[in-house]
């Protein structure tokens, strides 16, 4: 059993993946120049089964109000990203060097939120 078999095989993540299946997430329209911004969560299998959360490190930049915060893996939209899946995705890989695409299987999505 692969490790992605193995973590969509475990109750809870199956459930989350039922419900995630059933609703595709309201999306909300923006005023303004805005870019939009996408995370994800990703989860894999610990040693003994249950799920993992991969959370990062921000970088520590004196500028930044969130420097040197723990995070999920996103950023925000590139002029040639299609949509907010495709962000995520380019900003996973760009963070982590973890290929969504490749190796990954989104579930679906949530909410839109405005801070």
């Amino acid at each position: 059993m692969t490790p992605l078999d193995q973590i969509l095989a475990h109750a809870d993540v199956a459930r989350l993946a039922v419900r995630l299946a059933a609703s595709a997430g309201r999306t909300m329209e923006f005023e303004g120049p805005r870019r939009g911004a996408a995370i994800v969560l990703i989860l894999r299998p610990a040693s003994h089964g249950e799920p993992e959360l991969l959370l990062i490190k921000r970088a520590e930049f004196d500028q930044d109000p969130w420097s040197g915060h723990i995070a999920c893996p996103g950023g925000r939209m590139d002029p040639g990203d299609r949509d907010l899946e495709q962000t995520a995705v380019r900003e996973t890989w760009e963070e982590t060097g973890i290929d969504l695409a490749r190796d990954g299987r989104i579930l679906g999505t949530l909410d839109d939120i405005s801070p």
